[in-house]
């Protein structure tokens, strides 16, 4: 924002008040001009996940008001992370359909975030590790419905505890180029997990893991799974 272009109006008028306040005024514009050119904006990268069960036809993405992805993200589809969103843009996400709005926001400053849209909606910053030789980065996001807090256990290991609703954590490192079986479970129990997954991890990889759907729904398309996000190839 040149702030300094607004000066000149304002000295319209004035110069007949001598020399010291022309000086002045020049020197001042003089000073915003310097301070305003080396502001440089904060610019973040974006993912969205769509973790909304309530919209079949998915989900569109505006940064402004300029619609990023083309086709619509369907349930449990993530974009690419859309870089160059400068701070404080509006971020607006809709049914493909009607294009009515779920989830509205402001983008953060720099770094790498992902927005998980739901019928409640969350912004996370990605903090990512450098993985030690062998493993991968795992993290968790809890986006689902009626399950209260959580706990996760890779490979039958607690991996995250007591993680409620819309919220994550960190990233984490595991063992990679193995077959891990992921399973949520209610706070506090074992017993029976509310969800289970199993994938292979590649080393050096970062991943999301997040339950999605609604617990117990007795819609089968709506029932508790776990979705994952690979993080890393979402930054090529």
């Amino acid at each position: 924002m040149k702030l300094n272009y607004y000066l000149p109006k304002k000295l319209q008028g004035y110069f007949s008040t001598g020399l010291v306040l022309l000086l002045t005024g020049i020197l001042f514009s003089s000073c915003l001009k310097s301070k305003n050119d080396d502001y440089v904006p904060l610019l973040s990268s974006v993912m969205t996940v769509n973790a909304y069960t309530e919209s079949s036809a998915g989900i569109y993405f505006y940064v402004g008001s300029q619609r990023i992805n083309s086709n619509s993200l369907l349930f449990s589809q993530n974009t690419d992370y859309i870089s160059g969103i400068m701070e404080g843009s509006y971020l607006t996400f809709t049914k493909a359909v009607g294009d009515t709005i779920i989830a509205q926001g402001q983008a953060s400053g720099e770094g790498y975030y992902s927005v998980f849209v739901a019928d409640s909606s969350v912004l996370i910053k990605d903090e990512f590790i450098t993985s030690s030789a062998g493993k991968a980065a795992i993290r968790f996001v809890n986006m689902g419905r009626q399950t209260g807090a959580v706990d996760v256990q890779l490979n039958s290991t607690s991996a995250f505890s007591d993680i409620d609703f819309r919220e994550d954590t960190d990233f984490k490192e595991f063992a990679a180029g193995v077959v891990t079986e992921i399973n949520v479970f209610a706070k506090g129990t074992t017993a029976t997990p509310l969800a289970t997954y199993s994938f292979t991890p590649v080393e050096g990889k970062s991943y999301t893991l997040y339950t999605r759907g609604i617990k117990d729904s007795p819609d089968q398309s709506k029932l508790l799974d776990i979705g994952i996000v690979d993080n890393t190839l979402a930054k090529e």
